[in-house]
């Protein structure tokens, strides 16, 4: 798989923060990426809290924000946001939710493998 663009810099850099700050420190991120005909799934699982039941459905809304349990603070509220529309902006899909074994939340991108001619 072959990544051209920046956009995935900003992506993972977001995604980045928003695990880091939720979170607990020495906590694992697993990023596992698999490839079939049709797609790329790129997943990112970490060990925090997980998401709030109610944020369940707004938490890639612009503006909205999920208050850190550490520090009490909350962020701008955009950083996911952004993330959607990049992630749309080249075709695919995000979710992000809570994983079922496991404590903390997980994020799947997906995105149409397109096959250029040469």
């Amino acid at each position: 798989m072959i990544i051209r663009s920046k956009s995935f810099a900003l992506i993972f850099s977001f995604y980045n923060s928003f695990f880091i700050t939720f979170s607990p420190e020495g906590a694992n991120l697993d990023i596992e990426v698999q490839q079939s005909n049709r797609y790329v799934l790129i997943k990112i699982r970490d060990e925090g809290p997980g998401i709030p039941g109610y944020a369940d459905g707004r938490i890639f809304s612009r503006f909205y924000s999920t208050v850190n349990p550490d520090s009490k603070r909350r962020s701008n509220g955009l950083g996911l946001r952004f993330v959607k529309k990049i992630v749309e902006l080249h075709w695919g899909e995000v979710t992000l939710k809570n994983r079922i074994m496991k404590k903390g939340a997980e994020a799947v991108m997906k995105f149409p493998v397109i096959k250029r001619n040469n």
